[in-house]
């Protein structure tokens, strides 16, 4: 019996160590793959629509008042939360279609699963097209991955 609490704490300890978020895995798998081109517009009309499908998004920035930044769309085809990879960390804002800002659930200037990840942003959407105001900065693109992820409650 005591050789098998011994098995049992060794595995609690050792064995477990991160769980690493699936979400966060696969961004990290597609954030080093090579990209669809878009570029950015300065206003929200006209702007390029972001792909949720597994493909990174590589937006170049304009000039915008401030440096450098833009917009670029986003469709949502299903309600839930959904999650923006960033390779780089610059100011990011969702505005609806009514351009009001949509507030996110988190944000996170790192993740575990891989260095290539600089921000991640995570917001409930609703059915509906939004924006994604990206700068003021000095960059001049960015590199982003959609990905839909489920709302779980901690």
């Amino acid at each position: 019996m005591k050789k098998w609490c011994m098995i049992a704490v060794a595995v609690s300890v050792f064995g477990c160590g991160v769980k690493l978020d699936e979400a966060d895995v696969e961004a990290c798998e597609h954030i080093v793959e090579a990209g669809k081109a878009l570029t950015a517009t300065a206003t929200m009309s006209g702007a390029p629509a972001l792909t949720d499908d597994h493909e990174r998004n590589d937006l170049a920035l304009v000039d915008v008042s401030g440096g450098k930044g833009g917009f670029a769309a986003f469709t949502v085809l299903e309600n839930g939360d959904y999650l923006f990879y960033l390779d780089t960390d610059v100011p990011m804002e969702i505005l609806n279609s009514a351009g009001v800002p949509v507030a996110f659930e988190k944000t996170e200037k790192s993740i575990s699963a891989c260095k290539e990840v600089k921000a991640k942003y995570t917001v409930g959407l609703m059915l509906g097209t939004y924006s994604l105001r990206l700068g003021p900065t000095s960059e001049t693109q960015v590199s982003l991955i959609v990905e839909h992820g489920e709302h779980s409650e901690e």
